[in-house]
């Protein structure tokens, strides 16, 4: 039987390596106490890997090739707009 839990990541602007259980599934992406954060089903028990999500500004260029959208938050009140992306290989 898999443990699945729901555990929370913390992103910052540009890109962020996080480790998390294989075969995760990312839930949403929202703003908390001014933090861009990252909600994923987990198993507990599967073993880790490294995935990287991109967290591009609105109006910011950036390079597309091989992003996933993942979610846009809205900051300061919807004052501040990011979009985020999981970089796949």
């Amino acid at each position: 039987m898999t443990r699945r839990v729901v555990w929370k990541y913390q992103l910052a602007l540009g890109s962020t390596v996080v480790p998390m259980p294989k075969d995760s599934d990312v839930l949403t992406v929202a703003e908390q106490h001014g933090a861009v954060c990252l909600w994923a089903l987990v198993d507990r028990d599967a073993p880790m890997v490294q995935r990287t999500f991109r967290v591009v500004a609105t109006g910011e260029p950036f390079d597309a090739a091989d992003l996933v959208f993942t979610g846009t938050v809205l900051m300061q009140g919807g004052a501040f707009v990011v979009h985020v992306f999981e970089v796949w290989p």
